[in-house]
């Protein structure tokens, strides 16, 4: 287990992690997969094009 000081209020979640303090620690609950706890990016111009040459 990792431990650092940690201030939820400077933090930025998506809506599937929690956090909850208690007297003696932080705690963030996360989901199992990674692909919950990322957020979505628009493409890039370049991711874009790269997609389109690649499908080709």
């Amino acid at each position: 287990m990792t431990t650092r000081e940690f201030n939820p209020r400077t933090a930025d979640f998506n809506a599937t992690i929690r956090v909850e303090r208690t007297e003696r620690a932080t705690i963030l609950a996360v989901p199992r997969s990674l692909d919950d706890f990322t957020r979505e990016r628009k493409p890039s111009l370049l991711g874009r094009l790269a997609d389109m040459f690649s499908a080709a």
